[in-house]
């Protein structure tokens, strides 16, 4: 598992469809929340049995009480495909999406 700054932190909210193995679903939402760090618009995933893309278009989300950047991907493996939403809702104060139009 990749480390970050251990002042920024938030909530990673996942929704997915299809027939994709947990191990997967946590890779996807630590690519989501590296893309969220790096401010990236896309990424592209290709991994041993696993390919597929993530993309933002910076819009924001509300899910209860939390709110943050969307993101949505689709992808790919020996099962069949799958779409998957997250939303990232850093809890730190500091949000670069907040602040930034892209």
């Amino acid at each position: 598992m990749k480390r970050y700054l251990p002042t920024r932190w938030g909530f990673i909210f996942l929704e997915a469809y299809g027939p994709l193995p947990y191990e997967d679903k946590i890779y996807l939402v630590e690519q989501a929340a590296e893309m969220y760090f790096k401010e990236e618009n896309k990424r592209e995933i290709k991994t041993d049995g696993l390919e597929g893309i993530i993309i933002t278009k910076g819009e924001h989300g509300v899910i209860g009480s939390f709110g943050g950047q969307k993101y949505s991907a689709r992808v790919e493996n020996d099962y069949g495909k799958s779409k998957l939403s997250f939303l990232i809702s850093e809890q730190t104060g500091f949000s670069h999406y907040s602040t930034t139009v892209h």
